[in-house]
């Protein structure tokens, strides 16, 4: 029963770091990809991200407890010590048919353009599709009212990234 009421949750993952090169190796083809920025303040849907917790144990979820929210916390929450750098945060929601659910369109999340504030250009990223990316933004630039364009760039001593406005 636990497992099946997994099923009505939807997850959606943010980190605090840009910069982390080990991030963009990860998460976005070895830095040819983008990274998205959002308000999180109270005021918008991402501030509801909840901080993950870093352990070495795994959680005891216990079924027999009433409280479904703790189980949930300790089992979406919860991830290995040595993720820890990913310093991530999680957007929890329901299914579509609960209030306050995430909305979801073929399984990708929507969110109010508002919330973007500003798009992260991975320094592989090829120009063709950068221009690509921006031309959709400013095709709608009436929605997004604070959209930034940055840059990631390889630091010239240090093994990280430098974030430089575009």
């Amino acid at each position: 029963k636990y497992h099946q009421g997994l099923e009505n949750y939807r997850i959606c993952c943010f980190s605090e770091i840009p910069e982390c090169p080990l991030m963009w190796s990860h998460y976005s083809d070895s830095h040819r990809g983008f990274c998205l920025e959002f308000d999180a303040s109270e005021k918008s849907i991402f501030g509801r991200a909840m901080k993950v917790i870093y352990q070495n144990k795994r959680p005891i979820i216990d079924c027999t407890k009433q409280n479904e929210n703790e189980n949930l916390c300790a089992s979406i929450l919860t991830k290995a010590k040595f993720w820890k750098n990913e310093q991530e945060y999680r957007l929890i929601g329901g299914n579509d048919k609960q209030p306050g659910a995430l909305s979801l369109d073929n399984g990708i999340f929507r969110f109010s353009e508002a919330f973007l504030t500003g798009i992260i250009f991975g320094c592989k990223m090829p120009s063709s599709n950068i221009d690509l990316v921006k031309h959709w933004t400013l095709l709608s630039k009436n929605k997004f009212t604070n959209l930034t364009y940055k840059k990631a760039e390889m630091n010239k001593t240090n093994f990280s990234l430098d974030i430089v406005p575009l």
